[in-house]
């Protein structure tokens, strides 16, 4: 374990004779006797907090951490990236399928249509033709005998 750092010690010993001003304090009713130990402590340990932050930076590994946290971010953003691109590829041949699907049943509609429109045109329109045919050669018979 390493030796405590002095300013450490000195902020320890602060904080013990700013308890001990307290009592003086009550005694005397001098504030000054409380308030110059724990303003000093309070400076120290700005100081001190400042050389613990800079020690904490330099340690490797911290350094380490950042950089393995970093490199997981980048695994990760890299992993969102390729599942994003497979889902969009997954989104386009589905897309290009019902395209297909789609222009197979147009075409077969269109041979549907065109099969009922030449089977009415059978079935409905040339009877009818031919009946009005034989209605007018009987009229055309019929009023040439008169």
């Amino acid at each position: 374990m390493s030796k405590p750092h002095w300013l450490d010690i000195t902020e320890y010993i602060l904080v013990t004779c700013s308890i001990g001003g307290i009592v003086g304090t009550i005694i005397t009713k001098q504030i000054l006797l409380t308030a110059s130990p724990l303003t000093l402590s309070i400076f120290l340990n700005l100081i001190n907090r400042r050389r613990q932050l800079q020690k904490i930076r330099n340690c490797p590994e911290v350094t380490q951490l950042s950089e393995a946290r970093q490199e997981y971010f980048n695994i990760t953003d890299e992993y969102r990236f390729r599942k994003l691109e497979y889902d969009l590829n997954m989104i386009h041949e589905a897309t290009t399928q019902f395209n297909q699907q789609l222009s197979r049943f147009k075409h077969k509609d269109r041979k549907l249509k065109y099969y009922w429109d030449r089977t009415v045109n059978k079935g409905i329109i040339d009877v009818l033709l031919d009946c009005i045919m034989l209605n007018q050669n009987y009229h055309t018979q019929h009023s040439c005998a008169n």
